[in-house]
């Protein structure tokens, strides 16, 4: 592994603060443990893992940049992994650029993580892994990765995995192989699956490359999910033709899609529900009540005007995320002011700011996707000096 944090028995091994603080580090390997959640207060910031290329007999995944477990408590914030993972060979699991797992209250943000790999299974940006409770994924920047740009995954044997949110972040070019996407769901039955997960105000790009959807979940049983109460909102997702927007192959309850734009350039979006392949979302709507609110439709079918969709490219430095504009809304987005209120319908405290720092809301509402438009509310602004 690249840099781990992980259990160990007794309290004599119990961290109460651990500080990383600017890590340049190359290859790297440390055992991996299951356990309860000894270390409390962890901070890793400032890290670059790259090159940490796995362990090809290892019957353990390897290859990962950045990960903790048994912990309650830690920030990981403007790191950057990348080209991790190629030689893992395990089939029980394979690595990826930045994640946490049997761990309650990390938050994952202002990070950069890309063209990690695999051998077999995995290579994605970002994940929240078994057992995470309470965590969040926000104000990233994953692309061109093998596996998922943000991942969430409960295996066999994880104690809760529930209440975890990922919004405000960026994905592009992800799951070149393995039909995984922008973000996935991935569940056994342990500890009652995967309940509760938030995942609103997200920009999304599926690119040719891309095998999976922008949004979906990869079954572990063939008749039954074990994903629960996943509220969707607010996102936009924008897909390279032929390629499926929605894919969740057995809805399990509580499945609830609300306020996203889908956009396939040149297309209908393409969305798979319940194995079913809907062509337009008036028609996945009528059929499932999905993109509906209070009988009402919601959610959108038009372009939504970003600046340079697949021109995000590599930044190098999380401090400078916000220079990556291709997914800013253009001044004329028909997505400005077009979300929902997150706050007054469902009572969900969305943060203060967006992925490019702009503080939401900019104008008389919120916007759909990662980008609260700064620049509309500039313009905005000049009018109104004006007049």
């Amino acid at each position: 592994m690249g840099l781990q944090l992980r259990w160990a028995r007794g309290p004599e091994s119990e961290f109460r603060w651990f500080w990383c603080d600017g890590l340049n580090r190359r290859y790297g390997h440390f055992p991996s443990a299951h356990g309860r959640r000894s270390h409390k207060n962890v901070y890793i910031g400032n890290c670059k893992v790259f090159d940490n290329r796995g362990i090809p007999e290892k019957k353990g995944h390897s290859g990962t940049g950045i990960v903790i477990s048994g912990v309650d408590g830690a920030v990981i914030e403007y790191c950057e992994a990348f080209n991790n993972g190629e030689l893992n060979r395990s089939t029980a699991g394979g690595p990826i650029g930045i994640w946490a797992w049997e761990s309650s209250n990390v938050v994952i943000q202002f990070c950069e993580s890309h063209h990690n790999k695999t051998g077999t299974l995995d290579g994605g940006g970002f994940d929240l892994d078994g057992g995470c409770v309470n965590s969040t994924l926000q104000y990233n920047y994953s692309h061109d990765n093998y596996g998922a740009g943000y991942g969430l995954y409960q295996f066999k044997g994880a104690s809760a995995f529930k209440d975890n949110i990922v919004r405000y972040n960026i994905s592009e070019n992800d799951g070149q192989i393995g039909g995984y996407g922008a973000i996935y769901f991935r569940s056994t039955r342990s500890h009652g699956g995967i309940q509760n997960t938030r995942v609103y105000n997200n920009t999304l790009h599926v690119s040719a490359k891309t095998t999976g959807a922008g949004i979906g979940e990869i079954s572990d049983e063939p008749s039954i999910s074990h994903v629960h109460n996943s509220e969707i909102y607010n996102n936009i997702i924008v897909t390279a033709p032929g390629k499926h927007v929605v894919d969740i192959p057995r809805p399990a309850a509580g499945w609830s899609f609300k306020g996203d734009c889908y956009w396939t350039a040149g297309e209908h979006p393409e969305i798979k529900w319940n194995g079913i392949v809907y062509s337009s979302l008036s028609g996945w709507r009528s059929a499932t009540g999905q993109e509906t609110l209070k009988g009402a439709p919601v959610g959108f079918h038009m372009e939504p005007r970003l600046a340079k969709v697949g021109g995000g490219a590599t930044i190098g430095d999380p401090a400078k995320l916000q220079s990556m504009t291709a997914y800013m809304l253009l001044a004329d987005s028909p997505m400005i002011d077009s979300g929902l209120d997150l706050r007054s319908l469902f009572g969900i405290e969305i943060g203060e700011r967006d992925f490019y720092g702009a503080q939401v809301p900019q104008l008389s509402g919120y916007d759909v996707g990662a980008c609260e438009s700064e620049i509309a509310h500039n313009r905005h602004a000049e009018n109104t000096t004006k007049n």
